[in-house]
């Protein structure tokens, strides 16, 4: 009987050990930058961090430890990539990484040490989340980017850049769910006091509320020199107003 009644407290001590467990597991699922963390310790690629992220991450990582102090750090996806950063700033460096998203950001932020030292973050990302993320996913990833950042260096957020959508090729990205996402980071922003929301959104689009199509490539999202031009002028500008 004594064996017996050991054997069932054993066995109860492992059904309230395993739901315990369970629900722990459950709970930390739900953050997709936890399930993240949880892949990458399995050595499970994730789709969003490609050869091609990894490759740049490492040149960027050579870069880093030699930027001088008071540079301007722009980070972001290939819209910041294709930028001429130093057209807004001397002292500038571009962090750009085409296609990369929210999580992507995330995952590489805390590496660049510069930012200790940063004039300004120049920050441009959510567009490539739209196709596989909710608006509140986007806005929990942007949240813990700017906690990343150190509280005595200013971020300009910029806002999610609006899409030509006659020549989108992804449903996902249109306008009226970037406009709305783009009131969530605005949201975010203000409970920070070093953020800054830029928002470009009136400057580049048409009467139908598009991309004006003489400010993209041809593809509905990517911005050409003109459209550019239109970019640099206005983070300028809100520089000046930030940093009076």
């Amino acid at each position: 009987m004594p064996a017996s009644k050991s054997k069932i407290a054993w066995i109860a001590s492992f059904i309230v050990y395993f739901l315990v467990m369970h629900a722990i597991l459950i709970g930390s699922l739900s953050d997709w930058n936890i399930i993240g963390r949880i892949r990458n310790g399995l050595g499970i690629k994730n789709s969003e961090l490609t050869s091609y992220y990894h490759t740049l991450l490492a040149f960027h990582l050579r870069i880093d430890p030699v930027l001088r102090q008071n540079t301007l750090v722009f980070i972001g996806d290939s819209l910041i990539q294709g930028l001429c950063v130093t057209c807004v700033a001397d002292r500038s460096v571009n962090y750009g990484i085409g296609r990369d998203t929210t999580f992507g950001v995330l995952n590489r932020i805390r590496q660049y040490r510069s930012l200790n030292h940063a004039r300004a973050v120049i920050l441009s990302i959510g567009i490539n989340d739209v196709a596989i993320r909710t608006d509140d996913e986007i806005i929990h990833n942007y949240n813990d980017i700017i906690r990343m950042i150190p509280g005595g260096v200013h971020v300009i957020a910029n806002s999610i850049l609006p899409v030509d959508e006659k020549e989108c090729s992804l449903s996902a990205r249109n306008n009226e769910r970037i406009g709305g996402l783009n009131q969530k980071i605005l949201s975010l922003t203000r409970e920070y006091p070093n953020c800054f929301f830029l928002n470009l959104t009136s400057e580049l689009v048409d009467e139908s509320a598009n991309l004006k199509a003489e400010y993209h490539i041809g593809d509905g999202v990517h911005l050409n020199t003109v459209g550019n031009l239109v970019w640099i002028k206005a983070i300028r500008k809100k520089l000046e107003q930030v940093e009076k």
